[in-house]
C-alpha cells in the first residue's frame, strides 16, 4: 500500500487557493531589542547549566573513552611485543636447528669421507694381498714345475743308474 500525504496539512489559512503562496525570502532574524523577563532568563540559565553538565559528562565520557583506548593500545602493544618476542624466539630456534643440521651434515660428510678413505685403504691392502697371493701361486706353480722336472730328472737318473748297474753286472758276468 503506497503512502500518501494528507492534503489538510498544507492548507493555506489566508485563502483556499490551490496554488501555493509565493515564498518570501527570509531575512535573518535579528531582533532590535531583546525583551526577556526573569522567568525566561531562569529557563535559559537552567538550560545552560544543564548543557554545561551534559558537556562535563561528555568530557568525562570522552576522558574515560580515551583512557580505555590508551589501555587497549597498551594491551595491544604488550600483545604485539610478546608475539614479536615469540616470533624472534621461534626464528632463533629454527636458525639453531638449521645450524645443528648443517653441523651434523658436515660431520656426516666428514665421516663418509673418512669411511671412503678407510675403504680405499682396505681395498688397496686387499689388492696388495691378492697380488702377493697371486705371485705366491705363480712361484708355487713354478716350484711345482721345477720339482716335477727334478723328479723326472731324478727318475731318469735312477733309471740310468739302474741301467748302468745292470750293464755293469752284465759286464761282470761276462
Amino acid at each position: 500500500m503506497p503512502r500518501e500525504l494528507n492534503p489538510e496539512l498544507f492548507v493555506d489559512p489566508v485563502g483556499s487557493s490551490t496554488q501555493p503562496a509565493p515564498v518570501k525570502p527570509r531575512a535573518p532574524m535579528v531582533p532590535d531589542k531583546i525583551e526577556m523577563d526573569m522567568a525566561d532568563l531562569q529557563i535559559i540559565s537552567a538550560q545552560i547549566d544543564h548543557l554545561k553538565k551534559r558537556m562535563s559528562a561528555m568530557d568525562q565520557a570522552m576522558a574515560k573513552t580515551q583512557a580505555q583506548i590508551e589501555e587497549i593500545q597498551q594491551s595491544n602493544q604488550l600483545k604485539f611485543d610478546r608475539f614479536k618476542s615469540a616470533i624472534n624466539k621461534f626464528e632463533d630456534y629454527v636458525k639453531k636447528g638449521f645450524q645443528d643440521m648443517n653441523y651434523k651434515f658436515v660431520d656426516m660428510k666428514k665421516s663418509l669421507t673418512q669411511r671412503k678413505l678407510g675403504e680405499e685403504k682396505i681395498e688397496s691392502l686387499i689388492d696388495r694381498h691378492n697380488q702377493m697371493v697371486q705371485s705366491f701361486e705363480v712361484r708355487m706353480n713354478q716350484l711345482k714345475q721345477v720339482t716335477k722336472e727334478q723328479e723326472i730328472q731324478l727318475m731318469n737318473s735312477r733309471a740310468a743308474i739302474n741301467e748302468s748297474r745292470l750293464e755293469i753286472e752284465r759286464l761282470k758276468r761276462l
